[in-house]
C-alpha cells in the first residue's frame, strides 16, 4: 500500500506540473484510501509487537502524517477543482507529502543496512 500512495502523489505532482489539476486531484483521492490503509497496518502492527525497533514506530507515524497531508491537499484542491491553478497550501501538502516518503525511504534504507557493515565504515573514517 506504501508504493501504490508515493506513485499516486507523485502522478499528483506531476499532473500539477504539467496543468492537469483534475488528474492531480484524482490522484490524491485515489491516494486517500491507499494511504489511510497503510496507516492502519502500520499502527496495528506498532501496537501488537511489543518488541520492535523504534525505527519502525517512527515509520507508522511517518505514514499518519503521510495520510494527514494527501487529506489536506485533496480537500483544498476540491472546491476548486473547475478554477485554474491550485492553492498554495495544496502544493506544499504534496511536497510535504513527498518529503515524508523521502524520510521513510532513508529510514527503511538505515534499517536495511548490516550493522557490522555501517560500524566498519564508520570506524574507518
Amino acid at each position: 500500500m506504501r508504493v501504490t500512495t508515493v506513485c499516486l502523489v507523485l502522478v499528483a505532482a506531476l499532473a500539477d506540473s504539467a496543468g492537469w489539476h483534475e488528474l492531480g486531484y484524482l490522484a490524491l483521492v485515489g491516494a486517500v484510501p491507499a494511504a489511510a490503509i497503510a496507516a492502519l497496518l502500520g499502527f496495528g502492527d506498532m501496537l501488537e509487537e511489543r518488541g520492535h525497533e523504534p525505527v519502525e514506530s517512527l515509520q507508522s507515524v511517518l505514514q499518519g502524517a503521510a495520510l494527514a497531508l494527501i487529506l489536506l491537499a485533496a480537500a483544498v484542491r476540491a472546491p476548486l477543482l473547475h478554477q485554474d491553478g491550485v492553492p498554495a497550501i495544496g502544493v506544499v501538502a504534496v511536497v510535504a507529502c513527498l518529503v515524508v516518503f523521502a524520510v521513510q525511504a532513508l529510514l527503511a534504507g538505515w534499517v536495511a543496512l548490516p550493522r557490522e557493515r555501517l560500524g566498519a565504515s564508520l570506524r574507518g573514517r
